[in-house]
């Protein structure tokens, strides 16, 4: 009877092995598939895609005031992309807000999530996405300069 025992538990050892190998090998196998490449894109605010619920007085990253917006992504100048974002004033003092948002391309999207800096430039954790982007992950970075914004997504 003993021997009976442990010879279950050696063969159930051997598939949890088994799967956990196989699971490692499908992860990395998936991760492979977002191969390393630096997007950059110029973004552009669309015309009434806009809305800011001020909560709290002050500016729009004052404590729990939420942004929303859709930009348009352009790649020398023609559509490429469009980002859609929401944030919730985090830190009145700092100027920030935590940010959630979806990069749409027509083969696929990216899922990015972080803090945004009204100051300073922004760079947020990619997190994942869908398509030829399913297990992107890395960074987007958001340089302001006057109107418009350039958004470079650094995947890895």
């Amino acid at each position: 009877m003993r021997s009976k025992t442990i010879l279950a538990v050696v063969i159930s050892a051997a598939i949890v092995a088994g799967s956990t190998v196989t699971a490692v090998a499908l992860a990395r196998s998936s991760a492979a598939t977002t191969a390393a490449r630096t997007l950059t894109f110029v973004g552009r605010p669309e015309p009434g895609n806009l809305s800011i619920e001020q909560v709290a007085k002050g500016s729009p990253e004052s404590l729990g005031n939420i942004v929303a917006f859709t930009s348009e992504l352009l790649d020398g100048g023609k559509r490429a992309g469009e980002v859609h974002l929401a944030s919730v004033g985090v830190d009145r003092y700092k100027h920030l807000s935590q940010a959630t948002g979806t990069v749409t391309l027509p083969n696929g999207t990216i899922t990015f999530v972080g803090l945004v800096s009204q100051l300073n430039d922004s760079t947020l954790a990619v997190v994942g996405g869908t398509g030829a982007y399913a297990a992107a992950h890395g960074t987007l970075t958001v340089a302001t300069n006057g109107q418009s914004n350039t958004v470079t997504i650094k995947l890895g």
